[in-house]
Protein backbone atom coordinates (compact mmCIF):
# COMPACT_ATOMS: atom_id res chain seq x y z
CA UNK A 1 0.00 0.00 0.00
CA UNK A 2 1.70 3.15 -1.20
CA UNK A 3 1.77 6.27 0.92
CA UNK A 4 -0.67 9.08 0.26
CA UNK A 5 -2.63 11.45 2.46
CA UNK A 6 -5.73 10.07 0.70
CA UNK A 7 -5.52 7.10 3.10
CA UNK A 8 -6.14 9.34 6.10
CA UNK A 9 -9.86 9.67 5.39
CA UNK A 10 -10.23 6.53 3.28
CA UNK A 11 -13.00 4.25 4.46
CA UNK A 12 -13.82 1.60 1.89
CA UNK A 13 -15.13 -1.63 3.39
CA UNK A 14 -14.44 -3.74 0.30
CA UNK A 15 -10.78 -2.60 0.17
CA UNK A 16 -10.38 -3.36 3.86
CA UNK A 17 -12.03 -6.76 3.46
CA UNK A 18 -9.82 -7.64 0.48
CA UNK A 19 -6.62 -6.67 2.30
CA UNK A 20 -7.65 -8.49 5.45
CA UNK A 21 -8.50 -11.66 3.51
CA UNK A 22 -5.22 -11.53 1.55
CA UNK A 23 -3.34 -11.15 4.81
CA UNK A 24 -5.24 -14.03 6.43
CA UNK A 25 -4.28 -16.43 3.62
CA UNK A 26 -0.62 -15.50 3.90
CA UNK A 27 -0.04 -12.87 1.24
CA UNK A 28 2.80 -10.52 2.14
CA UNK A 29 1.56 -7.01 2.76
CA UNK A 30 3.66 -3.85 2.60
CA UNK A 31 2.35 -0.61 4.06
CA UNK A 32 4.17 2.70 3.99
CA UNK A 33 3.58 6.24 5.21
CA UNK A 34 -0.06 7.38 5.56
CA UNK A 35 -1.38 4.02 4.33
CA UNK A 36 -0.44 2.73 7.79
CA UNK A 37 -3.42 4.68 9.20
CA UNK A 38 -5.87 2.70 7.05
CA UNK A 39 -4.08 -0.57 7.85
CA UNK A 40 -4.33 0.21 11.56
CA UNK A 41 -8.05 1.01 11.32
CA UNK A 42 -8.83 -2.31 9.59
CA UNK A 43 -6.87 -4.32 12.14
CA UNK A 44 -3.78 -5.41 10.18
CA UNK A 45 -1.56 -4.52 13.12
CA UNK A 46 -3.58 -6.39 15.73
CA UNK A 47 -0.92 -9.02 16.44
CA UNK A 48 2.13 -7.75 14.58
CA UNK A 49 5.00 -5.37 15.18
CA UNK A 50 4.71 -2.32 12.95
CA UNK A 51 5.88 1.24 12.49
CA UNK A 52 4.62 4.37 10.76
CA UNK A 53 5.24 8.10 10.52
CA UNK A 54 5.14 8.11 14.33
CA UNK A 55 2.96 6.67 17.07
CA UNK A 56 1.11 9.95 17.56
CA UNK A 57 0.45 10.06 13.80
CA UNK A 58 -1.27 6.67 14.00
CA UNK A 59 -3.21 7.62 17.14
CA UNK A 60 -4.41 10.81 15.44
CA UNK A 61 -5.59 9.03 12.28
CA UNK A 62 -6.53 5.57 13.58
CA UNK A 63 -7.50 6.23 17.19
CA UNK A 64 -6.92 3.48 19.73
CA UNK A 65 -6.37 0.88 17.03
CA UNK A 66 -6.03 -2.88 17.64
CA UNK A 67 -2.38 -3.76 18.09
CA UNK A 68 -1.17 -0.33 19.14
CA UNK A 69 0.89 -2.03 21.85
CA UNK A 70 2.99 -3.60 19.06
CA UNK A 71 4.12 -0.23 17.65
CA UNK A 72 7.90 -0.01 17.12
CA UNK A 73 9.52 3.40 17.00
CA UNK A 74 11.95 3.00 14.10
CA UNK A 75 13.46 5.15 11.37
CA UNK A 76 13.78 1.98 9.25
CA UNK A 77 11.18 -0.48 8.02
CA UNK A 78 9.80 -3.08 10.41
CA UNK A 79 9.09 -6.59 9.13
CA UNK A 80 7.07 -9.09 11.15
CA UNK A 81 5.28 -12.22 9.92
CA UNK A 82 4.38 -11.25 6.32
CA UNK A 83 3.93 -7.56 7.14
CA UNK A 84 6.37 -4.78 6.30
CA UNK A 85 5.69 -1.25 7.50
CA UNK A 86 7.66 1.98 7.24
CA UNK A 87 7.46 5.71 7.53
CA UNK A 88 7.46 7.77 4.37
CA UNK A 89 11.19 8.38 4.91
CA UNK A 90 12.25 4.72 4.84
CA UNK A 91 11.74 3.78 1.20
CA UNK A 92 15.02 1.88 0.88
CA UNK A 93 14.64 -0.36 3.92
CA UNK A 94 10.94 -0.79 3.11
CA UNK A 95 11.66 -2.07 -0.41
CA UNK A 96 14.50 -4.29 0.84
CA UNK A 97 12.34 -5.92 3.54
CA UNK A 98 9.42 -6.40 1.16
CA UNK A 99 11.65 -7.97 -1.49
CA UNK A 100 12.91 -10.41 1.12
CA UNK A 101 9.30 -11.49 1.72
CA UNK A 102 8.30 -11.96 -1.92
CA UNK A 103 11.52 -13.29 -3.45
CA UNK A 104 10.57 -16.94 -2.95
CA UNK A 105 13.41 -19.17 -4.14
CA UNK A 106 14.99 -16.40 -6.19
CA UNK A 107 18.49 -15.53 -4.96
CA UNK A 108 18.64 -12.08 -3.37
CA UNK A 109 21.95 -10.45 -2.51
CA UNK A 110 20.72 -8.16 0.23
CA UNK A 111 24.08 -6.48 0.82
CA UNK A 112 24.58 -5.69 -2.86
CA UNK A 113 21.00 -4.39 -3.20
CA UNK A 114 21.44 -2.11 -0.21
CA UNK A 115 24.82 -0.87 -1.42
CA UNK A 116 23.60 -0.04 -4.92
CA UNK A 117 20.36 1.68 -3.97
CA UNK A 118 21.63 3.50 -0.90
CA UNK A 119 23.57 5.71 -3.31
CA UNK A 120 20.19 6.87 -4.74
CA UNK A 121 21.16 6.26 -8.36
Amino acid sequence: MIGSDDWLGFDCKSTGDTLTRAFEIGCPIGVVCAATAFAARIGLFEDREHTSNGFEFLREHAGDYPGSQHYVSSSSAVSHRNLVTASGLAALTFSREYLKLVKGDTPFDEERYFAVYSEER
